[in-house]
């Protein structure tokens, strides 16, 4: 069984990252593959310089479970160069897309969805770019920059999560497109909007989308024989049964 979690932002000495840390140690209790589905610290850069303490200690706990179950990590947009960086601490870590299960299932962060938000989608391959990494190491005052992005990153989410934006139409063309181009693909599995999403195509087509993990809670569990993703409060009696291999529901 695999357990999916999206859009953490831990960030340093906050009651998030103590509640991310009992995550981890719930986590390591489980039985089952894990993978977090982006936006796990409110900002990561993976290049030399930028690193904290909870991302060393993230990534330390990533090395040792990863040698006890598969451990899956996709970038969101608020991480750059961590697939590329740290991909040796991960099962299997990607920067777009990541398909699990023989094709069947494909999992994004799910900011590339959006091909009517054109300047996102070029300001992100701008972010990610060899030109960006180089900027963001060599720059003077790149560390100065990069604090400017954290803060307007932290305004976008909160007028993102007050509008209550989910563009579901978009994200449906997108899941099928995906589908057209790899008919192996029977569910989507998306984060990045904060709010749950649950729908089948009249062709069979499961798209779900993760609320946060940062303000509801709720993580995602597939396989198995399930015929869909169960999402449930981490801390639920429910959540912890399957975690620990019990009665499917």
């Amino acid at each position: 069984m695999l357990i999916v979690a999206a859009d953490l932002h831990v960030r340093p000495d906050t009651p998030g990252e103590r509640a991310f840390l009992e995550f981890l140690e719930w986590l390591s209790g489980s039985t089952c593959d894990v993978c977090f589905l982006g936006d796990v610290m409110e900002l990561w850069i993976g290049v030399p310089g930028y690193g904290d303490a909870i991302q060393e200690r993230f990534l330390e706990w990533c090395r040792r479970e990863k040698e006890r179950r598969r451990l899956y990590f996709i970038e969101g947009n608020h991480e750059f160069f961590v697939a590329r960086h740290f991909a040796a601490d991960f099962t299997a870590a990607a920067t777009d897309t990541l398909a699990l299960d023989g094709g069947a299932l494909l999992l994004c962060h799910g900011d590339i969805c959006q091909s009517s938000n054109g300047t996102h989608l070029f300001l992100r391959r701008l972010m990610k770019s060899w030109l960006a990494r180089a900027l963001l190491r060599w720059l003077p005052g790149a560390h100065r920059l990069v604090a400017k992005i954290q803060a307007t990153f932290r305004r976008h989410s909160r007028r993102r999560r007050h509008r209550g934006y989910l563009p579901q139409a978009e994200l449906e063309r997108w899941a099928a497109a995906q589908r057209a181009a790899h008919s192996d693909v029977k569910g989507v599995l998306l984060g990045h909007f904060h709010r749950r999403l649950e729908t089948v195509s009249a062709q069979g087509l499961r798209l779900t989308v993760l609320p946060a993990w940062k303000t509801d809670g709720e993580i995602a569990f597939i396989g198995d024989g399930m015929k869909k993703p169960v999402l449930l409060p981490w801390r639920s009696a429910k959540a912890h049964e399957l975690a620990k291999g019990g009665n499917r529901p």
